[in-house]
């Protein structure tokens, strides 16, 4: 293996200094991306062999160890152990000196979990320790692949940060492969939700960090923030494996984070009331219109007369009326949360714990969730700002939250490029290979299949209605439950899926129905969905991280179906579902169940073409499948190039906040 890229992993010490991190690089020109990213997609594609020849060395050196070293737990193996860590400390990750680590892993891994590990997980392991992405698909292994590359880098004295999607998912994987790090002499723990600042530091301290994306920049920022001479939480930002890297690098990457600091005031909370109750009075068409896409409205003149008019009496108490654009951004705040903002779409009413319930909310303590718009899960933790979240909650008839101050803030486009070494993976990244090298200086390598793919794909199905493509799905559902086969549903909202759920009771289909609602249970809910006759209905992408097994005799009748209820705003979201069949070599199928009048077809598409569209519909039911394939590759191209306008304009942004208040003026 090529040394010039590995010769020494970095670990805190002179070097360094006491809290690593690398200083935000000088983006180069757009030419000089584009040369870099197609030299090294060119060095990636010529690696296949070298990939190969390294897996046969780490094969060859498992079988010597075993005859050397003697078994895990004897003295011998301590001794080996010893002497390899320290190579690896003073000679760095030579070529030899890896796979040594890696055999030495593999051995750990059989004697502590009893599993083999695979070569294509051999082979995604060391794309990630030479600071690459590992697109490896769903149902290959990647929870043990990045295990390995994670114990080679403790090993070599690196403090690894492992990011999963979810805090269950942290401490469940750190749990389970505890084992593995304890017999190679690695502590391991997971960030626990609610953790105190003491407990928080232990973990960071320990040689793997299993955590979430979120906690890892909030506790980065509360360091940057911190007073001299205090304790960090962090030791510094030294190596981030990104488990489900695209949702984490690309599909979060357009909200910033922010540290805030809460603050109680009146005036605030009654500027909010009367903008809502003005923004009430207003009528769509002739004083705003709506942008569903970017979820803005936009006030027009008439809207504007108003809105001025009325502030002229509230400014009697608020001064703040008077300033026109501050006027007209807080009544267009307000029209977005009346009109753009669902409830069990893009949020849900749930009960707070009486732990968590804000200091003098009273019973009953109800707040505002915030929906992740990719997964389908509770984004705990998470508030919108510039007062959108108390509008929200006034129109639910909620009492208004704080108002919160910023006091710091980064985006994961920010903060991740100041690690020393980056890598990740996940099973969906082609599509956006070309943003994650400009923005993180990242290349993809493909991880070969390990058994031949059998997963068969439909023609997409666009219904004319709503109505006829719930018809549709029980029918669909029916036809396939009575053969025996799992089926699973993923829907867009929690919305549809209550729907949905309610048909499907009517049609006599025992189900179960996963969605934000029911955080906690989904690792074991879609954990059974490959039971034979199991029905699971799933707002997107919940459940991702956790495998899915084929109970007895599903193989046989086909595998697993996926039906796909939901308009994704990128062809990689869509692969996300559809990886959910067909994992590990196993057959399963896929079909694309929409309608004109719902989610993006509704939305992107002119009210004159889906009229148009509609007297194509064979039957008045549905489009003819080349016109259903070209109208989703139209309406997705859209989505996905306003999706990167939208993080890379967040990116300006960022940067350009930073440049105008100075350097650590947010404390960031």
């Amino acid at each position: 293996m090529s040394r010039s890229r590995t010769s020494r992993l970095p670990v805190p010490g002179p070097a360094f200094g006491t809290y690593p991190e690398r200083p935000e690089p000088k983006r180069p020109g757009v030419w000089a991306r584009g040369l870099q990213a197609a030299a090294q997609q060119l060095n990636a594609l010529g690696r296949s062999g070298e990939r190969r020849h390294f897996v046969a060395q780490v094969r060859q050196q498992v079988q010597a160890q075993e005859h050397h070293s003697g078994p895990l737990g004897s003295a011998a193996f301590g001794a080996h152990l010893r002497e390899l860590r320290a190579q690896l400390g003073a000679q760095g990750s030579t070529a030899p000196l890896i796979a040594q680590a890696f055999a030495t892993v593999v051995r750990a891994t059989h004697a502590a979990a009893g599993l083999q590990l695979f070569d294509t997980q051999l082979i995604a392991a060391r794309i990630l320790l030479d600071n690459r992405l590992a697109e490896m698909a769903t149902g290959e292994g990647k929870t043990h692949a990045v295990m390995l590359a994670a114990a080679v880098a403790a090993l070599a004295g690196v403090p690894v940060h492992v990011v999963t999607a979810n805090a269950y998912l942290a401490a469940r994987d750190a749990e389970s492969l505890a084992p593995v790090f304890n017999t190679l002499g690695l502590s391991v723990a997971a960030i626990r939700p609610g953790a105190d600042d003491d407990e928080r530091r232990a973990t960071y301290a320990g040689a793997i960090a299993y955590c979430t994306a979120s906690d890892l920049i909030f506790d980065y920022l509360r360091d940057r923030g911190a007073a001299p001479g205090a304790v960090p939480l962090l030791r510094g930002l030294c190596m981030a494996l990104v488990d489900e890297a695209d949702g984490v690098l690309i599909d979060e990457a357009r909200t910033p984070f922010i540290l805030a600091q809460e603050v109680h005031d009146e005036a605030a909370a009654q500027r909010h009331r009367s903008a809502l109750a003005l923004a009430q009075s207003l009528r769509a068409g002739d004083h705003f219109r709506l942008d569903a896409g970017a979820r803005r409205a936009h006030l027009q003149p008439l809207g504007k007369q108003i809105c001025a008019s009325a502030a002229k009496v509230f400014g009697e108490q608020d001064a703040l009326w008077m300033n026109r654009r501050f006027r007209d951004e807080l009544i267009e705040r307000a029209l977005a949360a009346l009109h753009l903002y669902q409830r069990d779409v893009h949020y849900l009413l749930r009960e707070v714990p009486a732990a968590a319930a804000p200091a003098g909310l009273r019973p009953p303590q109800i707040e505002v969730a915030l929906i992740e718009a990719t997964t389908g899960r509770v984004a705990n933790g998470r508030r919108w700002s510039n007062g959108l979240h108390q509008l929200i909650e006034l129109k639910e008839r909620l009492p208004p939250s704080p108002v919160q101050n910023t006091t710091a803030q980064l985006t994961f486009q920010r903060f991740f490029p100041r690690y020393l070494r980056l890598a990740g993976m996940s099973g969906t990244l082609h599509e956006a290979r070309r943003e994650l090298q400009q923005v993180y200086g990242l290349v993809v390598e493909t991880v070969p299949l390990r058994l031949p793919g059998q997963r068969r794909h439909s023609p997409p199905h666009i219904h004319v209605t709503s109505q006829a493509r719930w018809l549709a799905v029980v029918a669909a559902i029916e036809r396939e439950h009575r053969q025996g086969r799992p089926v699973l549903i993923g829907t867009d909202s929690v919305a549809d899926a209550e729907r949905l759920s309610q048909r499907l009771h009517a049609a006599g289909l025992a189900h179960q129905c996963l969605h934000a609602r029911q955080d906690a249970e989904e690792a074991a809910c879609i954990a059974r969905a490959g039971q034979a006759g199991a029905v699971t209905v799933a707002t997107n992408m919940a459940g991702r991280g956790t495998d899915i097994l084929l109970g007895e005799g599903v193989a046989e009748r086909g595998g697993l179906h996926v039906i796909a209820c939901q308009q994704n705003a990128s062809v990689r979201i869509d692969r996300q579902l559809h990886g959910r069949a067909a994992r590990g070599g196993n057959p399963g199928s896929v079909a694309t169940m929409l309608a004109l009048d719902e989610g993006l077809l509704s939305q992107r598409l002119p009210a004159g073409m889906r009229v148009l569209l509609t007297t194509l519909a064979r039957g008045g039911r549905c489009l003819p499948s080349p016109v259903a394939r070209a109208l989703l590759a139209l309406v997705q191209h859209h989505e996905e190039q306003r999706a990167r306008q939208q993080r890379a304009q967040l990116l300006r942004s960022d940067r350009e906040l930073v440049r105008s208040l100075g350097f650590g003026a947010l404390a960031e």
